[in-house]
């Protein structure tokens, strides 16, 4: 459900940073949810930082 958050985004015109969210948000998430794996510090700190820079964008009060 994620991916069609993003596809959504694009579909409406909303300007992203060119990132690979893919990458960056879907792929860790999904391997936590799904698979059960436990990322590295990293990829933890890398996640964190990607999406408060979402909610910043979109939802400053949530992001508070």
């Amino acid at each position: 459900m994620l991916n069609g958050k993003f596809d959504l985004v694009r579909v409406l015109g909303i300007q992203l940073p060119d990132k690979d969210y893919r990458r960056l948000v879907m792929e860790p998430r999904n391997a936590v949810a799904h698979k059960g794996e436990f990322p590295t510090r990293q990829v933890v700190n890398q996640y964190i930082m990607e999406v408060e820079a979402i909610l910043q964008l979109f939802s400053p009060v949530i992001h508070e």
